[in-house]
């Protein structure tokens, strides 16, 4: 249990961090490069999340099956 907390609290902070340390020429240029990839119509892609998609259903689907199981 304290683990998850752990990383409720530590996740955030550090990610946090992380985007402070950009500097912020490249942080306006990488959202210009997503801006266009959204006008372009390059990000509505989708099928490529598919198979991460699947598989974290299929993972959710067995560890319900094994604790529904286990009773």
């Amino acid at each position: 249990m304290i683990g998850y907390l752990d990383d409720l609290i530590i996740l955030p902070v550090l990610v946090g961090l992380t985007v402070r340390m950009i500097p912020a020429e490249v942080l306006e240029e990488c959202r210009e490069e997503s801006r266009g990839l959204l006008k372009s119509g390059m990000a509505k892609h989708w099928y490529f999340a598919a198979p991460v998609i699947l598989f974290w259903f299929v993972m959710i689907v067995v560890i319900l099956a094994v604790v529904f199981t286990r009773r």
